[in-house]
């Protein structure tokens, strides 16, 4: 990289950054450390031969922090050349404004956690400081009530969620969650289907997608199942008495019916590709874009995105997305997993693909590190467009518009942000009558 080009690099920090996959599950408090060396972080740890116990007994929250500060600045020391702990970094330097794991730099971070860890603080870093557009958050809970969360009360155009269809594709059917959103006992596939048309009158229209992260447990390929082959593997599950291929089968009929309410909704499909997070149980097979050809080949009035661009599978993704119609990428978690491929992901697609189809940022965690990573994936940007610039293949016009476009207005043009918008304010609204 010869320089940075200094217009892009302050045209990229003043435009709002869409953050198309965060976790913002709550805006509770946590512990320093646990924030500091934590979250992504972990699996790295757990490569530099730290034990859970290790990790553990640095997040105790019953040690002070004079005890437990060597051991983070000892465990950052083994990471912190990663893209996570890059944007660790960046939340301790620029956010909180310490430079170290000293008791002294720890209190202080715990007391800017305490001070920003509620609603109207969260939206102040994220909107104000960190400049997010809007956040749209999975929900850990898979619970389609969750849609319209507390925290989202005073600011319903910039916290949106995603409808969680997890646990259907993976072919888990929680019987009583199922009854408490639509009314419905479910006891066939009949039955099923009945709860999730109701689930979705009822959730779909504040939902911002419909987001299904079931290749950690299972494939992404898919066929197309029977009711009546549905039905006989959902009696198995009812039963408890369900193995691997059941669970594959009611969730492959399960997934399909996700791919039609979403085009029922107009609401694009969100799935989790490539890489697993954690250690140790990842069947990488599992998570290749190639294994989406067929459900994206039946389906093609829906919009399918593949969230993380399936690293490590980045050949693959470029391929997928250019060849076609209805299938995103989105460059949530990469530019921790792995920045220079994040970099060169994005250059292949410049010249690979039309760059609408792609998202250049989700923060794929809560509230602090969305911040941080939203600089980070700025940083990094920045240096794949100015190397762009620089090897004379676009002018610096051209790498603006790329800028302004992946960074906002794809997601703008891609997402049904006003009409959610509005159906949202209208809830929360009704809420707050009926509270």
């Amino acid at each position: 990289m010869k320089h940075i080009n200094e217009n892009l690099r302050e045209h990229i920090l003043k435009t709002p950054l869409s953050d198309t996959h965060s976790h913002i599950n709550d805006t509770n408090p946590v512990d320093a450390l646990n924030l500091l060396v934590g979250g992504y972080a972990i699996a790295d740890l757990r490569n530099a031969g730290y034990s859970y116990d290790d990790l553990h007994t640095m997040w105790n929250s019953k040690l002070s922090f004079e005890e437990r500060g060597p051991m983070a600045e000892a465990a950052f020391k083994k990471i912190e050349l990663t893209g996570f702990s890059e944007g660790h970094r960046i939340l301790m330097t620029d956010f909180i404004g310490i430079e170290d794991f000293s008791a002294a730099s720890l209190h202080k971070a715990q007391d800017f956690i305490n001070e920003n860890a509620n609603p109207a603080g969260a939206y102040h870093l994220m909107h104000n400081v960190a400049n997010i557009h809007h956040t749209q958050s999975d929900i850990l809970t898979k619970n389609p009530k969750d849609v319209l969360p507390d925290y989202g009360r005073d600011n319903p155009d910039f916290f949106h969620c995603d409808l969680s269809w997890w646990n259907f594709s993976n072919g888990i059917i929680n019987v009583e969650q199922i009854a408490q959103n639509s009314d419905i006992t479910v006891t066939s596939i009949e039955t099923l289907k009945q709860a999730m048309v109701e689930i979705c009158r009822r959730f779909a229209p504040f939902a911002i997608a419909i987001k299904s992260q079931h290749g950690y447990q299972r494939t992404l390929c898919w066929q197309e199942r029977s009711d009546a082959e549905a039905d006989m593997a959902l009696q198995r599950v009812l039963k408890d008495e369900a193995d691997r291929a059941d669970r594959i089968c009611l969730g492959d009929w399960c997934w399909a019916r996700g791919v039609e309410f979403a085009i029922e909704y107009d609401l694009p499909m969100k799935l989790h590709t490539g890489h697993n997070d954690g250690n140790d149980f990842m069947q990488q097979e599992n998570g290749r874009p190639s294994n989406l050809c067929d459900i994206v080949r039946r389906y093609p009035e829906c919009n399918f995105m593949m969230l993380h661009c399936a690293w490590p599978f980045l050949d693959e993704t470029v391929s997928m997305l250019k060849h076609y119609t209805n299938v995103y990428g989105e460059m949530s978690w990469m530019w921790g997993l792995n920045p220079p491929a994040g970099r060169n992901f994005l250059r292949q697609v410049i010249h690979g693909l039309p760059y609408n189809k792609v998202f250049a940022y989700g923060s794929d965690t809560g509230i602090f590190h969305a911040c941080s990573m939203a600089m980070h994936a700025r940083k990094h940007i920045t240096i794949a467009l100015s190397e762009e610039i620089n090897d004379g293949y676009i002018s610096e016009q051209q790498g603006l518009d790329i800028a302004t476009a992946i960074m906002l207005g794809n997601q703008q043009a891609f997402f049904p942000l006003d009409r959610v918008n509005s159906n949202r304010a209208a809830a929360y609204q009704q809420m707050a009558v009926l509270a």
